[in-house]
């Protein structure tokens, strides 16, 4: 106790208004983890992100057989490109291998060397909430009623035969 008290008295007014500077920082990158490394930071969807560096794109949409409605961004190779699917990690979407503009996002970096780039978007993200029936605007509803298993065992098998 008297030692805590002691590394208390220590800290100083300015350790306490740089750590809270340092704090209001780190709040800001966590609330827009992408906005320092933006190349484009007045357009923000992923086929905007990716025609920006000049690059084509398409959106495709898949229904899987429990009815979700998934947006697949593509940058398209040519007819002899050997395909590769992207997935995104939690609570992510596809924008985020397009982010860092043509010279470092992995998309453009694959596309580049030749590949034909696919990226999914998980149900429940920006590019996915849509249903055959379900709405996403009920946040405790049935569209929210899926887990990582079926985004592995329904998701991913309609979206490789597509």
């Amino acid at each position: 106790s008297s030692g805590i008290n002691a590394e208390l008295n220590m800290w100083t007014w300015k350790e306490t208004v740089l750590g809270f500077q340092s704090l209001l920082h780190l709040q800001n990158i966590l609330l827009n983890p992408f906005a320092p490394i933006l190349t484009k930071p007045n357009v923000w969807s992923t086929v905007e992100l990716i025609t920006a560096e000049g690059y084509p794109a398409e959106t495709h949409s898949v229904t899987t057989e429990d009815g979700y409605i998934l947006s697949i961004h593509r940058i398209p190779g040519n007819a002899s490109s050997v395909p590769v699917l992207y997935l995104h990690g939690y609570e992510s979407s596809s924008a985020e291998v397009v982010l860092r503009g043509r010279e470092n996002s992995l998309a453009f970096l694959l596309s580049d060397q030749g590949y034909d780039v696919w990226l999914i978007n998980f149900g429940g993200n920006v590019y996915s909430r849509n249903h055959t029936d379900l709405s996403p605007d009920d946040h405790w509803g049935p569209f929210w009623n899926f887990t990582w298993w079926e985004m592995g065992s329904v998701d991913l098998p309609e979206v490789l035969t597509y």
